[in-house]
């Protein structure tokens, strides 16, 4: 054998080998949604909408969008919501605040009746002074409750949710521990029971492959929603009749949802203001952390 065609062997071989050795260690798809979604729990700042469009059958379609503002440290959040019903906004945009002060957390929020707005405030205890999204992405791992992520294309990739995840019976322990009302208790042990019969929850996540972040997650939530509203319509205090006709009509409806996740705005302020510190008045919290 020619010592050229010794040589060109040689890096035949090589060649193969590194092809081997990077399939071997090309990122699954799994892999890639996994440190994704590590660091939006690690780093969760940024600004994230909220839009659900919901068709509702012989009436029309109603949209709800949710802008929410997170800052880290200090833990701050501005959530403000529209409703759009019919092609016209339904009453005004409702904000809620949330800040961290060391080991307490305070909510101020929006109240409105005979369209007279005021503001209300209420405190939970934490267990200490540390960054409660320190506490966040410590404790939920992002892979806990997800079956199976595939490639889709474009950066995209369909991620199954085990929504057998959602409720275990010794969450009812914990609620109590937390403060809930027994008809909180009732009512929440319903709604996640019946997400968990509609069946699992599909996602489309996209990922900015620059930055490894999540930028947007996309997700039919018809079945979940039917099933969800129906439990909760067993609950509510009406005629039999007047249950069968509300849960027709929810049986014909259905609803997507989008969440868009983009960096905090340069400059934006989202502490509670001044104003609607002054104006708060104190609500005992139906939570308090023990």
């Amino acid at each position: 054998m020619s010592l050229k065609l010794r040589i060109k062997q040689a890096f035949c071989t090589i060649a193969a080998v590194v092809m081997v050795g990077g399939a071997a260690f090309a990122a699954t798809p799994s892999d890639v949604y996994q440190e994704a979604a590590q660091h939006m729990t690690e780093n969760p700042q940024g600004e994230y909408t909220v839009h659900m469009a919901l068709n509702l059958p012989m009436v029309g379609s109603a949209n709800v969008d949710n802008v929410i503002d997170v800052q880290k440290d200090p833990f701050r959040t501005k959530s403000t919501t529209t409703v759009d019903v019919f092609g016209k906004k339904s009453g005004d945009p409702i904000t809620t605040y949330i800040e961290q002060n060391g080991d307490t957390l305070n909510v101020y929020y929006e109240e409105n009746k005979d369209n007279k707005t005021t503001w209300k405030k209420t405190t939970q205890k934490l267990d200490s002074a540390r960054p409660i999204t320190e506490s966040i992405h410590k404790t939920n791992h992002p892979m806990a409750g997800v079956k199976s992520v595939a490639a889709a294309g474009m950066n995209r990739y369909t991620v199954v949710y085990d929504s057998q995840k959602l409720y275990a019976e010794t969450d009812k322990t914990k609620w109590q521990d937390a403060g809930y009302t027994k008809e909180q208790i009732n009512t929440a042990e319903n709604v996640l029971q019946a997400l968990q019969k509609a069946g699992d929850i599909t996602a489309v996540v996209t990922i900015d492959p620059a930055t490894k972040r999540i930028s947007r997650v996309t997700m039919p939530l018809t079945s979940q929603l039917r099933g969800m509203a129906l439990a909760v319509v067993d609950t509510v205090k009406t005629t039999d009749a007047n249950k069968a006709v509300i849960q027709q009509f929810i049986k014909y409806s259905d609803v997507d949802m989008t969440i868009d996740c983009n960096e905090l705005p340069k400059g934006i302020d989202i502490a509670v203001p001044a104003a609607v510190k002054a104006q708060a008045k104190e609500e005992k919290s139906a939570v308090t952390k023990k």
